[in-house]
């Protein structure tokens, strides 16, 4: 976890639903030697971020550092489960990076029915969005005017463009 004002790490867990040492011996019928054991997860893989954000929220929180607002991945079960076991009212943001990738990934989706929108139509979509979101940084209500803009441009209407 990396504090957004310090962009210091405050914070970091890891997972592991396996341990070699524990996989070998079971593998040759022994009982494993005394070693360090890294399982450490017994859930799904899915449910190991929501796990370690939990924990690391709740630890932040507990040494005094003020948690109002997570940034991540455009999945919303990590959200969900900080809201439902630690503090209802934590926001969400996502970061540039996963909304570019969820993006590019709607839009393949589209092109499989909508035939004219080629990969190259695509990709400049994804440049003009990124340039939007680089050009806007800081400034939610400019990005979000912008938006509906981003339609329009690929195909020469550079209205509505507040950046």
């Amino acid at each position: 976890m990396i504090g957004s004002k310090s962009r210091k790490i405050i914070g970091y867990k890891w997972r592991s639903k396996t341990c070699r040492i524990c996989e070998v011996a079971s593998r040759k019928g022994k009982i494993p030697k005394i070693h360090q054991c890294r399982k450490n997860f017994g859930g799904s893989a899915k449910a190991m971020e929501p796990d370690m954000v939990i924990d690391l929220v709740r630890e932040a929180r507990l040494k005094g550092t003020n948690i109002c607002t997570i940034v991540g991945d455009e999945d919303s079960t990590t959200i969900a489960r900080i809201r439902s076991n630690v503090d209802k009212d934590i926001k969400k943001l996502s970061d540039s990076n996963h909304m570019k990738k969820t993006l590019g990934k709607k839009l393949y989706d589209l092109k499989n029915k909508h035939q004219s929108l080629s990969t190259k139509v695509i990709n400049y979509v994804i440049k003009c969005f990124n340039f939007l979101v680089a050009q806007g940084k800081g400034q939610p209500e400019k990005i979000c005017k912008s938006l509906p803009a981003l339609a329009k441009h690929p195909f020469g209407d550079h209205s509505g463009s507040n950046l």
